[in-house]
C-alpha cells in the first residue's frame, strides 16, 4: 500500500500542472493527501473538486508560518507526511507529473 502527498499554495497562480500531478500519481497511491496553504487564487477550490471525485484524495488545510521562510517548505512536508497511513511513500510536487 502507498501513500502519496503534495502541498500546495497558490500554484494555479504560478501556472503549474498540479492537476496533471495529481491525476499522475492516483494510479500508484492507495491514499493521496493535499496540504493546501489558504490559497487566494483558486487553488484550494479546485483541489477540493478533485477531492469530491476520487475518494483516495483528502485535502487538510494548514496556515504556513511564512515568518521562518528557511524551513517552511520542509515543515509543511512534514505534517503531512505525519498523516500518510502507508510505510510506502510518493512525494509528488505540483510541477511533477509521473510518466505512465
Amino acid at each position: 500500500m502507498i501513500s502519496g502527498f503534495m502541498i500546495v499554495k497558490d500554484v494555479l497562480k504560478a501556472g503549474y500542472p498540479f492537476v496533471e500531478a495529481i491525476a499522475s500519481a492516483l494510479p500508484i497511491c492507495d491514499e493521496f493527501l493535499i496540504s493546501e496553504g489558504y490559497s487566494t487564487d483558486g487553488t484550494y477550490e479546485i483541489v477540493q473538486k478533485i477531492a469530491k471525485l476520487n475518494k483516495k484524495v483528502r485535502v487538510f488545510r494548514q496556515k504556513w508560518n511564512t515568518k521562518k521562510t528557511m524551513n517552511i517548505l520542509g515543515e509543511v512536508t512534514n505534517a503531512i507526511r505525519q498523516k500518510c497511513k502507508y510505510n510506502y511513500i510518493l512525494s509528488v510536487q505540483a510541477n511533477e507529473v509521473l510518466h505512465e
